[in-house]
């Protein structure tokens, strides 16, 4: 139970924490518009919040128990971890994704060794996420032995 709350705690602090950026987005910079780092901030943490649901419903279901989870609830906590490690992987990512958006702003064009080293960090950063995506999805196949 205590890490359900502390789950809990975290995500009305990222909660704020997301408020604050996007309330310095419309009123203090008056801009009016989100930029692409908002976005994944955003997405980031919806998935972190579904993970975060999804853990408290593997919890209830019985889970983290020391006699361990009811038999007839494997396969369904199969499933939900199974959903869980893809949300984790995007959450994950997607604050990644944030942060480069946010440098592609912050570095002048004219940098030309800084900005060459942001497009190669795009690029590892998007071979990972699509790398681990991919394994991810596909390491229980084929699913009727795994399922």
């Amino acid at each position: 139970m205590p890490n359900q709350i502390l789950e809990w705690v975290l995500i009305a602090i990222t909660l704020y924490l997301v408020y604050f950026i996007l309330e310095y987005r419309f009123y203090k910079r008056d801009s009016r518009s989100l930029l692409a780092s908002d976005y994944f901030v955003l997405f980031g943490w919806l998935s972190f919040l579904v993970n975060v649901c999804l853990d408290t419903a593997t919890y209830g279901i019985g889970a983290y128990k020391k006699e361990g989870p009811p038999e007839d609830m494997a396969m369904t906590l199969t499933k939900l971890y199974f959903v869980e490690g893809i949300l984790y992987l995007n959450t994950m990512y997607f604050l990644k994704i944030a942060i480069l958006a946010q440098f592609e702003t912050m570095v002048p064009a004219f940098m030309t060794k800084t900005r060459l080293a942001l497009r190669i960090t795009w690029i590892a950063v998007a071979l990972g996420w699509s790398s681990e995506l991919i394994g991810n999805i596909f390491w229980c196949l084929p699913i009727y032995k795994t399922w």
